[in-house]
C-alpha cells in the first residue's frame, strides 16, 4: 500500500498536513484489524535533511510510522522520502522490502538489514545512521582541563553550600527506613517458593536480611514533612512499595509500577527535580557553560545525551 497523498503540492499547508495525518492514522488502524496486512509505505518529499533543500514537511508521518512499529512490530509501516524524482518511490516500493546486503559501522561488517526508513536524493539512497550532519565541520575548542576543573570545583562548592544538609540527611534516613518497611512487609507476606524468577529470588534473599533501624513506623507523609524536597522520591516509594511483593512474585510487572501505561510521569521527577538529580544536572549545565565560556559560542555545537532514559538531564 503506497500512501502518496502527502506528495500532493497542497499538502504543505498545515491544515492539509493534519488531514493527511488523520488519513494515515485511519489507514494504520484498518491495517491492524487485518490478519495479514500488506506493508504500508508513507511517501514524503524533502522531509529528511539529506540536503540543504529540506523543508521537514509531513514529518508527522515519520513519527506516526515509528510509533506504529514500536507498538505493533508485526504491522509493517515504512517511510520513503524523495527530493526530486517521485519515480524513486515506485522503485523502492516494487522491492516490497528494502534491504541492505551488509551494513557497516566504522569498518564493522553487519548482516543483511531490513530498512523501514529510506530517503532518496538524486541517485543516492540514504538510511538512518548516527553520523555527523552533512554541513558540520570539525572544530577544536581551546579548553584546558585545569581551567575547567577549577571552574567546576568552584561551582560544586557553591552548590554544596546551598544544600540544607542538616535537614536533608535525617529526611533521607527516614526515606530509607520507609523503603525498608515495604521490603520487610513484602518478605513477611510472600513465601520464597512463590518467587519464580532466579534474580527475584536473589533480591528476596537480600530483602529477608534487612532489619529496621527502629521500631517507629514511618509514613510517606512523615518523610515529606521532614523535607518537602523529597516529594519526588516519596511518591515513587508510595506507589511501588505496597506492590513490591506482587512484583517479586511476577503478579505485576515492575515496569508497570514505574511506568504506568507507558507514562514517565512517576519516574521523571526523580531524574529531573529530586535533590540529588538536580544537583548533578546543574553540574552538567555548568560543564557546558564552561566549555562555551572558552569561545565555543562562535560555532554551532551539537549536544548528544548518550544513554538518555526519561530525558531528565536534557530537559
Amino acid at each position: 500500500v503506497a500512501f502518496t497523498t502527502s506528495l500532493r503540492p497542497d499538502s504543505v499547508v498545515r491544515s492539509a498536513e493534519l488531514r493527511v495525518m488523520d488519513a494515515a492514522l485511519r489507514l494504520l488502524q484498518m491495517q491492524a484489524i487485518l490478519d495479514s496486512a500488506p506493508p504500508v509505505w508513507f511517501c514524503t518529499t524533502a522531509t529528511q535533511p539529506t540536503s540543504f533543500s529540506s523543508m521537514h514537511r509531513q514529518a508527522g508521518l515519520w513519527g506516526l510510522a515509528r510509533a506504529c512499529r514500536a507498538e505493533r512490530p508485526t504491522l509493517r509501516a515504512w517511510c520513503v522520502d524523495v527530493h526530486h524524482n517521485t519515480e524513486q518511490v515506485v522503485m523502492a516500493i516494487c522491492q516490497h522490502t528494502l534491504q541492505l546486503r551488509s551494513g557497516s559501522v566504522q569498518g564493522l561488517h553487519l548482516s543483511t538489514s531490513t530498512e523501514p526508513e529510506a530517503a532518496f536524493h538524486i541517485t543516492t539512497l540514504h538510511v538512518p545512521r548516527l553520523v555527523a550532519p552533512y554541513d558540520v565541520q570539525p572544530i577544536v575548542v581551546d579548553v584546558t582541563f585545569a581551567a575547567v576543573r577549577e571552574l567546576l570545583a568552584l561551582h560544586t562548592s557553591n552548590m554544596m553550600v546551598a544544600l540544607d544538609m542538616e535537614r536533608l540527611f535525617p529526611a533521607y534516613t527516614l526515606l530509607e527506613t520507609l523503603c525498608q518497611q515495604y521490603l520487610i512487609e513484602a518478605v513477611h507476606t510472600l513465601a520464597e517458593s512463590n518467587v519464580p524468577r532466579w534474580h527475584h529470588k536473589l533480591l528476596y534473599t537480600w530483602c529477608a536480611k534487612q532489619r529496621l533501624p527502629s521500631d517507629c513506623a514511618i509514613t510517606p507523609l512523615g518523610v515529606r514533612t521532614s523535607h518537602a524536597d523529597l516529594w519526588a522520591e516519596v511518591q515513587v516509594a508510595e506507589r511501588c512499595g505496597p506492590h513490591f511483593a506482587e512484583a517479586l512474585s511476577s503478579v505485576v510487572a515492575y515496569q508497570e509500577l514505574l511506568f504506568p501505561g507507558g507514562s514517565m510521569e512517576t519516574v521523571l521527577p526523580v531524574y529531573e527535580q529530586a535533590v540529588g538529580s538536580a544537583f548533578y544536572n546543574e553540574c552538567v549545565v555548568a560543564t557546558v557553560e564552561v566549555v562555551l565560556s572558552f569561545g565555543a559560542t562562535r560555532h554551532c555545537l551539537v549536544a548528544l545525551e548518550v544513554g538518555a532514559g526519561t530525558g531528565g538531564t536534557a530537559s
